[in-house]
């Protein structure tokens, strides 16, 4: 069947709006021209380019959005979109969440309509679709015409703002969260940018963070950038609201007879350790210092595990590892940044730090049953156990489901462990 290579004006517009082509895709020719304000012509161009994409994909988009939110929201502080962040997530939404066969909506559309596209719209979709979210440092900036370093890759851009920024020398360093759309012509950001003041190392912070994503997925910034962009979204709201992340790492490095006898010397003798309690066959380290969360060093007969919540006490754990045992190889069973669920292999081990976490946050939170008293507070008191295992027993008796029964178990372990 032959195919119609030229639209007229009043056929139905072949990006799939149900509107007439004049009123829809030929509307392009109304667009500011580019020599009477640059940036409202591009920017005017990019939001055409949204509204194809929200009109084509509109009857199932709802049920899209609601359906990836979550996995959006999951890196943030409040795990909620602020109405004023909307934008940053339907970018991400259109150009980087992929199905798979690895390609964006953005992909398909341009898949079934770029041949029927005016060039300057089909340039724009294309270059969002390549587009990443990423953090700029203010560098420069000259009429509406800004100069920004990318802080992970180094690359250095210009890209045209609606109006002139005017910096000055006492003005604090900004960092940008933003998505830059590079057309053959010139750069813009896309939709909404968020802006943070640089003055309590929050650069530090956010590239510290990427470097560990970096490490889990041993991969390069640019694919980073692309892949993860809820997590560079997350982090960016982390160091705004002064907030650390908590990661949730779990790490496992497997020893021989020797190896396990110098890491245990040094625990014992470390300052910067010390010993717990032994549960269930391990020695149970804590750092002297921890800086936030949940921090341990776990020692078995052929292993040792590192546990942290924050990303100071992770590089802490394995530097320490590092020093003693150099090029040892190292497993990670769980990080927040991993997006999916420890390997069977190592299921037990999670569930077991999962417990002595638990545990800790139960021993440490005043109950109403003890008279607004901590358990670790009443272990200290004579028969003191004894009270809090039948606290425990009582709980055991309104318990229905196996994990839970098995937390209250490991706890009551441990309170045994300090009876003696």
């Amino acid at each position: 069947m032959a195919r119609k290579l030229k639209l007229g004006r009043n056929d139905p517009c072949p990006c799939g709006s149900g509107k007439k082509y004049k009123n829809c895709c030929g509307l392009l020719n109304e667009i500011t021209p580019v020599f009477d304000d640059p940036f409202a012509h591009y920017n005017q161009l990019a939001a055409s380019a949204k509204l194809k994409l929200d009109r084509y994909f509109s009857a199932d988009l709802k049920k899209h959005r609601q359906a990836v939110k979550s996995r959006f929201t999951r890196y943030s502080v409040n795990k909620s979109i602020r109405p004023e962040h909307e934008s940053v997530f339907s970018d991400w939404l259109w150009f980087d969440v992929k199905d798979e066969q690895g390609i964006s909506m953005t992909g398909y559309y341009l898949a079934d309509n770029q041949e029927y596209m005016e060039q300057p719209l089909r340039e724009c979709l294309q270059a969002l679709d390549e587009s990443y979210l990423s953090v700029y440092r203010i560098s420069g900036s000259e009429g509406v015409t800004l100069e920004v370093q990318d802080i992970f890759l180094g690359t250095t851009n210009q890209v045209i703002i609606k109006e002139p920024l005017q910096l000055k020398e006492e003005d604090p360093e900004m960092l940008l969260l933003a998505r830059m759309i590079c057309l053959p012509e010139t750069n813009l950001f896309s939709g909404m940018v968020l802006m943070l003041e640089n003055k309590l190392l929050e650069e530090e912070f956010i590239k510290e963070h990427l470097d560990y994503l970096k490490n889990l997925y041993q991969d390069d910034f640019s694919c980073l950038l692309k892949e993860y962009g809820e997590i560079i979204y997350g982090i960016f709201d982390h160091a705004g609201q002064k907030t650390l992340v908590n990661l949730h790492d779990i790490r496992i490095w497997f020893l021989n007879e020797g190896e396990r006898a110098l890491l245990l010397g040094r625990l014992l003798s470390e300052q910067d350790y010390i010993l717990q309690h032994k549960t269930a066959g391990l020695s149970w380290f804590k750092a002297t210092q921890e800086i936030a969360g949940y921090s341990r060093m776990i020692l078995g007969e052929d292993m040792v595990l590192s546990c942290s919540d924050v990303l100071e006490d992770v590089i802490k754990h394995s530097n320490f590892v590092d020093s003693l045992l150099p090029g040892k190889q190292v497993q990670v069973i769980n990080s927040l940044m991993l997006q999916a669920p420890p390997d069977p292999e190592y299921s037990e081990l999670w569930f077991m730090v999962l417990k002595d976490r638990e545990c800790e946050k139960w021993l440490n939170t005043p109950h109403r049953e003890l008279n607004g008293k901590t358990p670790q507070e009443i272990l200290l008191e004579a028969s003191g156990a004894e009270k809090v295992i039948s606290i425990l027993d009582e709980y055991l008796a309104s318990i229905v489901m196996d994990e839970e029964k098995e937390v209250v178990e490991y706890i009551k372990i441990r309170c045994q462990d300090k009876e003696e």
